[in-house]
């Protein structure tokens, strides 16, 4: 497959030693890596990022097999149910590890996704959408920072 997709996370307030434990926390076969991003350009300090990968650890992608043939302006993305396992799992750490809160954003490439296309959903339901296979690819899922009522958290 040579479809390009990235699974980025915008965290507000997101420290070094922060996306260092969440990358930590996000590791082995049953997740999706959680990596972050350089900490320098041309010498420059660079803000923490974090990326979720589009491959588990046995090299199998996240989209479904056909996704080249895919039509790519449906509501949706047909995912691997082999791997939609593993994308909760690690969204359900994610849950966990940041109560800040964060936007995930999965666009291709060559797309983008606008703040105005941003969705408020919690924990929750964003495990729900994940397991429906029914991540639109233009929008970002903001998950609200975690209060003590609130019900982002994440069940496992």
């Amino acid at each position: 497959m040579n479809f390009e997709l990235e699974f980025e996370l915008d965290v507000p307030d997101l420290t070094w030693t922060q996306a260092e434990r969440v990358a930590a926390a996000c590791t082995g076969p049953q997740m999706l890596a959680v990596t972050t991003g350089p900490r320098r350009r041309w010498f420059r300090p660079r803000p923490p990022t974090l990326w979720i990968s589009q491959y588990d650890a046995d090299g199998r992608h996240l989209l479904a097999d056909d996704a080249d043939d895919a039509d790519w302006d449906q509501p949706a993305w047909k995912m691997n149910p082999q791997v939609i396992p593993l994308l909760a799992r690690t969204i359900q750490t994610l849950c966990r590890q940041l109560p800040q809160g964060f936007v995930l954003r999965a666009a291709s490439i060559d797309d983008s996704v606008h703040a105005d296309r941003e969705r408020d959903v919690s924990c929750q339901e964003l495990l729900g959408i994940v397991r429906a296979s029914a991540m639109n690819p233009r929008v970002g899922y903001r998950v609200p920072a975690q209060t003590q009522n609130s019900d982002t958290k994440a069940s496992s």
